[in-house]
């Protein structure tokens, strides 16, 4: 998990004001009023900048992102044309925002170049820690990961000499996930779990999910069934108290997912069992239907049959609902090797019937 984009603004404006640089205009004799013309000129350039500025928030709200980064692209030309340092500076954090979240990694490293050059030119290490936390965030989504390692570790050099913690969190979760993708999960958890520690003490349960998704996902890809189960029931608690359902439901899939994985049934059944009914109370019908589905393949591996049926039937209905033929032909080829287990060959037929309609196009069979 990324999360530069929750610091991408944590410079207040009043800091960034200080790079802020007046118009300058030559006072001559033969011009008295040239002084006031111009400074006119960059209010109204400046009003201007604005406006687009809040008209792209609008966009942003509403979705329509390229509405948004034009008007964005817009204000940075005007923000540029009368040195308004604080206002590129926002600017270029919405817009490399928006291109990271579009998958455009070129363009968000392009615009994050641009936010380096102007930290460096009124001297915020703050900002210059977060770019280069950014910038190592794209590379690593290009695969460049060498480079994705040199910015990251810049980034927490930096954070580490201004005793910025909330800066130090995200480079050293980010630097993480470097490792990571390098294949390097030891020094990935490392780097985490020191993250871990620091956004505790700061009492942040939402920063602290992420986290602990991402060290619970490290222990996985090493197999470390047991570490990672003890992580994802951490998240699962960080999860309820956050009161952010979602995240609980992805979270009890993934322990049932593990659970299971190891052979343990009644722990997965449990898992699953609270899954659903997330869903339901969500009214999320494919994470329903997938629970229920996960709660018929544990069964199956019990030898419980009958139950197992049940849940491919209720998961069936779901289907039906959604009207997706292709899980329908699935959960139905599912009951008919259980209906098979239990010797119930009716119910074979009437399931091999159902399946050989879709098979012809007869959804309505």
């Amino acid at each position: 998990m990324d999360f530069w984009e929750r610091y991408l603004n944590a410079t207040p404006d009043s800091e960034a004001k200080k790079g802020d640089r007046d118009t300058l205009v030559p006072e001559t004799a033969e011009s008295p009023n040239h002084s006031d013309q111009t400074f006119t000129q960059s209010a109204d350039v400046q009003m201007l900048a604005d406006q687009l500025l809040q008209s792209g928030l609008q966009h942003q709200q509403t979705g329509t992102w390229d509405l948004a980064i034009s008007d964005w692209e817009k204000a940075l030309i005007f923000y540029q044309q009368i040195q308004q340092i604080s206002g590129q500076i926002q600017v270029l954090a919405l817009l490399s925002n928006a291109y990271y979240a579009k998958g455009d990694y070129q363009k968000t490293i392009e615009f994050q170049q641009i936010r380096i050059q102007l930290a460096a030119e009124i001297g915020d290490r703050t900002l210059l820690g977060q770019a280069y936390g950014n910038l190592g965030n794209a590379y690593r989504h290009l695969e460049n990961s060498q480079k994705a390692l040199e910015y990251q570790q810049l980034s927490l050099a930096i954070a580490q000499e201004l005793n910025n913690p909330r800066l130090e969190v995200a480079a050293l979760n980010n630097l993480g996930l470097v490792h990571k993708a390098l294949g390097n999960y030891l020094q990935a958890i490392e780097c985490q779990k020191q993250s871990l520690k620091i956004i505790r003490e700061l009492k942040d349960d939402l920063v602290e999910a992420q986290i602990l998704r991402n060290i619970g996902n490290a222990y996985h890809a090493l197999s470390d069934f047991l570490k990672t189960i003890e992580y994802y029931e951490e998240l699962l608690a960080c999860a309820r108290k956050l009161k952010d359902r979602r995240l609980e439901g992805q979270i009890l899939r993934n322990l049932g997912n593990t659970c299971h994985a190891i052979g343990n049934y009644p722990k997965a059944i449990a898992y699953y069992q609270q899954r659903a009914s997330v869903a339901q109370q969500l009214q999320d019908l494919r994470g329903e239907e997938q629970a229920l589905g996960s709660l018929g393949v544990v069964y199956d591996a019990l030898g419980e049959y009958s139950v197992a049926a049940q849940y491919y039937e209720q998961r069936l209905k779901i289907a039906q609902k959604l009207q997706d033929t292709r899980l329908m032909g699935q959960i139905l080829s599912s009951l008919i090797v259980t209906c098979n287990a239990l010797g119930d060959f009716a119910k074979v037929a009437d399931y091999q019937h159902q399946r050989n309609a879709l098979l012809l196009g007869n959804v309505s069979a």
